[in-house]
């Protein structure tokens, strides 16, 4: 049986379901890993190249998880027997709606959803090539069962990822992964943007980065304040001589103050900086 075992992990290796398989695995496995408490305010929404998407009822309930997100990977990735979580991201999301959608693919599945010859011949093609017959068998059931979800979240209303193909709740238009993803290029084009030009408002931003809202530019801005706040401050009380570019601090002001270079003057430098701050890094400039 280990040897089969074996074999069968080499064959879904090849044809690239091993992954999808253990994912489907993973989910399968959350509600008895992580416990009846839990199960009432999280529930697993999708996973996708070894993260673990959860909507989750309650944002206290997403900081407790937060902290114990670790401790459950490593416990799913036990279970598994390999290390197939690789990151748990929690979200807020309407666990009602996601219970009924779940109902409503049970109730699916209970009709015993049977697959069309032509998707049967279809399955039959891709395992043919498998030359042991009993590997060839389990392949097969595998590759049939995942169809068969995707048939019946189809037959539940769930549609495609505009833009991965993946299967989603109805009434979105991307997954949870790809949404992430846009998310990221967005934070990253503001961030560009606000790095060379500082003083830049949303409003002029949002006309050269299509798709971006003021939640986003507000909060790539305070980051960036934040993490230029913390490198003057460390600079500041250094006791070996630090540094920190002038084009940095200019920086922070512009993103402070919203002011372009022209109008910075060494008062509003210092204003922005502080007495205690700007003396230390500027002395008697």
């Amino acid at each position: 049986m280990e040897k089969i075992n074996k074999l069968v992990d080499v064959t879904l290796n090849k044809l690239g379901l091993k992954t999808r398989a253990l994912e489907y695995k993973v989910m399968e496995l959350w509600e008895s890993v992580v416990g009846e408490m839990i199960i009432k305010h999280a529930s697993v929404v999708e996973m996708h190249r070894g993260v673990l998407f959860v909507h989750v009822d309650h944002p206290v309930w997403i900081q407790h998880l937060s902290f114990a997100a670790q401790d459950i990977k490593n416990r799913l990735n036990e279970t598994i027997g390999e290390k197939v979580v690789k990151e748990i991201r929690f979200k807020a999301g309407n666990r009602c709606n996601e219970q009924k959608i779940k109902q409503d693919i049970g109730k699916t599945a209970s009709r015993k959803r049977a697959l069309s010859f032509e998707e049967l011949e279809k399955i039959e093609a891709m395992v043919k090539e498998i030359g042991d017959p009993e590997i060839r068998k389990v392949v097969a059931s595998l590759i049939r069962q995942g169809k068969i979800i995707t048939l019946e979240k189809q037959e539940a209303g769930w549609i495609e990822c505009s833009l991965c193909g993946m299967m989603i709740e109805p009434k979105k238009k991307k997954c949870f992964y790809c949404g992430l993803k846009e998310l990221e290029l967005l934070r990253r084009k503001t961030r560009f943007l606000l790095w060379e030009l500082p003083w830049l408002s949303y409003q002029e931003i949002s006309s050269h980065i299509s798709g971006l809202n003021k939640d986003i530019y507000d909060t790539v801005r305070r980051e960036m304040i934040q993490e230029l706040w913390l490198q003057i401050r460390t600079a500041a009380k250094s006791r070996n001589g630090q540094k920190i570019p002038n084009a940095h601090v200019q920086t922070y002001v512009m993103l402070r103050t919203r002011m372009s270079p022209e109008k910075l003057t060494p008062e509003i430098i210092w204003q922005t900086l502080g007495e205690n701050i700007a003396n230390k890094l500027l002395g008697g400039q």
